[in-house]
């Protein structure tokens, strides 16, 4: 539990991170046809750091597998008797 509490901040942490530094990042990682056809690499950085927030919260209360365990993609058989 502890080691989830850990991951949960050190992701938080690098998406704040993300979004302080996105210039540096661009930089970097410079721009592409692609960031730009999806609002440029400022807004792809951003989502991405979205994302790690929300993977990091999830990871630290413990709901990482409540949202990611499939069990929307795995519905049962039409056929099948409860």
């Amino acid at each position: 539990m502890i080691g989830n509490f850990l991951w949960g901040i050190a992701g938080i942490a690098l998406s704040f991170a993300m979004i302080k530094w996105r210039m540096k990042i661009r930089d970097f990682v410079g721009e592409s046809d692609f960031t730009r056809k999806f609002g440029g690499t400022h807004l792809i950085i951003v989502l991405i750091a979205i994302a790690v927030f929300f993977a990091a919260v999830t990871k630290m209360t413990g709901k990482w597998d409540d949202y990611f365990s499939g069990a929307i993609l795995e519905q049962p058989a039409e056929n099948s008797q409860n």
